[in-house]
């Protein structure tokens, strides 16, 4: 078996790459990383964060106003621990 055959059978599991090829597990570990790395560099930026960059900048508004509630409600409920929590 072959590394791109076990990466593709197991995906970045180290103990069962390391185990199918017969290697120690850093050699796997090692082995692994290079090839996210290479993937990573083969995609360049990635369609999902350009979709994710294009979306916040056209709801920035909206965005900052989910933030704020969000903000506003756990700021009311830390008060509300606050408030039973004995002296």
């Amino acid at each position: 078996m072959t590394f791109s055959e076990a990466y593709a059978l197991f995906g970045p599991d180290t103990i069962a790459i390391s185990e199918a090829l017969g290697i120690p597990e850093h050699e796997a570990d090692r082995l692994i990383n290079a090839e996210m790395e290479r993937i990573h560099e083969e995609k360049g930026k990635s369609s999902r964060s350009d979709y994710q960059r294009e979306y916040r900048k056209a709801n920035k508004e909206r965005l900052i106003e989910l933030r704020n509630r969000h903000n506003a409600r756990i700021r009311a409920e830390l008060r509300e621990i606050r408030a039973r929590r004995p002296a």
